[in-house]
């Protein structure tokens, strides 16, 4: 990461925890910002509304896919905040030159540039989704996911099962009666 420009070393006073975490089977160094990111000012930055934009796209004639793999990456950061980037090894600290993974406001900084980047084709694109000529449909992998996903045991499990099914509602036909014995479980009680 030295060698293409995404870190150098520091002598910053701040200095994020680095931690180590299990992703795919491997491990994958992180940086754990929650001191840093309570502290910052959150972005205000409006979403959206998705069912408008599929609606929008099921009759569209064009398509491409764009993949932009090291993202924010791609994203320098102001010489005036790198200090704040910086994160500590049992050996050293290094600061990040572009912008790193986890911090609060870059999901919403890089939404910005790439509205900036995009505007001409905004509410023309739109990812996650399958798009074709006057349809719209789930991604495959997502239906994937969720007939894969395992049963919940806890109430906080179910809670995430059903946030991630109920994104995807309107693909699934007679949602609302499937999920009921599901949503049952949320009340009180009802797993003792």
């Amino acid at each position: 990461m030295i060698r293409t420009g995404v870190i150098r070393d520091s002598t910053s006073s701040f200095a994020s925890p680095i931690v180590m975490v299990k992703k795919n089977g491997s491990w994958r160094l992180c940086v754990d910002y929650k001191q840093i990111n309570q502290l910052t000012i959150k972005d205000k930055f409006l979403i959206p509304i998705i069912d408008e934009l599929l609606d929008e796209l099921s009759h569209a004639r064009v398509f491409f896919k764009l993949s932009l793999r090291s993202r924010y990456h791609q994203i320098r950061i102001n010489d005036t905040d790198i200090d704040k980037t910086t994160s500590r090894t049992h050996e050293r600290h290094f600061e990040f030159l572009v912008m790193p993974f986890g911090l609060t406001n870059a999901p919403s900084s890089f939404q910005a540039l790439i509205n900036v980047i995009f505007k001409p084709l905004l509410r023309k694109i739109y990812l996650g989704h399958v798009i074709a000529r006057g349809t719209v449909a789930m991604n495959k992998g997502k239906v994937v996911c969720v007939a894969n996903w395992p049963t919940p045991t806890c109430i906080k499990e179910l809670r995430i099962f059903l946030g991630l099914t109920r994104y995807n509602s309107h693909f699934i036909r007679y949602y609302g009666n499937l999920a009921r014995p599901l949503t049952n479980l949320l009340k009180k009680n009802a797993w003792q």
